[in-house]
């Protein structure tokens, strides 16, 4: 008789996200706080989750567990964040092992996930950017480069702008360009 090795992923995938999302056996309250400006009120959320789950996915969650264990609050730990959906998005994929990207999210959610060191997420953030990279996203997707700091995609983008240059020089998005970039691009000529 052969041997077998079924992948019941999915099953555990959506048993798992269901018992995150109704917070039965939780054991650990995130409080997500959105970064305010000075006196701004900052937005916060709370969400019961696993010791397991996070301290599995993350290792910035792992230190933050056992920090709020040593200083004598272990059932809560708190995360600043400039938005709170990736944040929400990335604990979902703790839970379910999906993480949903688009062309909208995949740099907040990159983000997220570098933040916390999920490097399998940041991979999967990168091969989207890699795998969808064309003459439509090359200019905004520069410029969020350059924002999170992502020196060799910004290089990628570059040559695409410079590949299709006649497509992309007169878009909204290209006219919008900080002038230090454009004249990046001008060197690259």
């Amino acid at each position: 008789m052969a041997d077998r090795t079924v992948c019941l992923c999915d099953y555990a995938g959506s048993a798992y996200q269901a018992i995150m999302e109704a917070g039965d056996f939780a054991d650990l309250t995130v409080m997500l706080r959105a970064r305010g400006e000075g006196t701004e009120r900052r937005a916060v959320e709370s969400i019961r989750c696993h010791r397991l789950a996070l301290a599995a996915w993350s290792p910035v969650m792992r230190r933050l567990i056992d920090r709020a264990a040593r200083d004598g609050h272990p059932g809560w730990v708190a995360l600043g964040c400039d938005d709170l959906a990736p944040l929400r998005a990335l604990l979902r994929t703790f839970y379910s092992a999906r993480v949903a990207l688009s062309h909208d999210s995949v740099w907040s959610i990159r983000k997220a996930a570098k933040e916390l060191e999920v490097d399998v997420v940041v991979q999967q953030c990168d091969t989207y950017l890699d795998d969808h990279l064309n003459e439509r996203t090359c200019v905004p997707w520069l410029a969020q480069a350059e924002a999170h700091n992502h020196p060799e995609f910004s290089d990628q983008c570059l040559a695409t702008i410079a590949s299709s240059f006649d497509t992309v020089r007169s878009t909204y998005a290209f006219l919008s360009l900080d002038p230090s970039i454009v004249l990046r691009l001008l060197d690259c000529e």
